[in-house]
């Protein structure tokens, strides 16, 4: 699933993040979510982003979202470390935030289908 920013995002892993923004998209970036049940019926998540990191506010948001329109318990969040992904730790930036929400949004999509 997608997780293309819709508005102009700084660029995460360069330090000075809120100076570098991006300006076209080379490369799709998306989030990929596999269920796996084991034989008591318990389901976890695993979700691989492609976001420079996934830290732990971020996970908590995507946890708890992923939860209530899932109920499952058990996620695990892995960030690939591309430095080309929108920043996602910059939370005092409007648009960080609205990203953020976007990305909670998508992973909930994605754990879904």
């Amino acid at each position: 699933m997608s997780l293309n920013p819709t508005e102009p995002i700084p660029i995460g892993g360069y330090g000075n993040e809120e100076h570098r923004f991006h300006e076209a998209i080379g490369q799709d970036i998306t989030v990929t979510a596999v269920a796996l049940t084991d034989k008591r019926n318990e389901t976890i998540l695993l979700f691989s982003i492609d976001l420079v990191n996934a830290d732990t506010p971020l996970c908590q948001q995507i946890r708890q979202r992923v939860f209530e329109d899932t109920g499952i318990e058990h996620i695990y969040i892995s960030a690939v470390h591309s430095h080309a992904a929108p920043s996602v730790r910059r939370t005092d930036m409007d648009c960080i935030c609205r990203y953020n929400a976007f990305v909670c949004d998508h992973c909930s999509r994605a754990a879904v289908e």
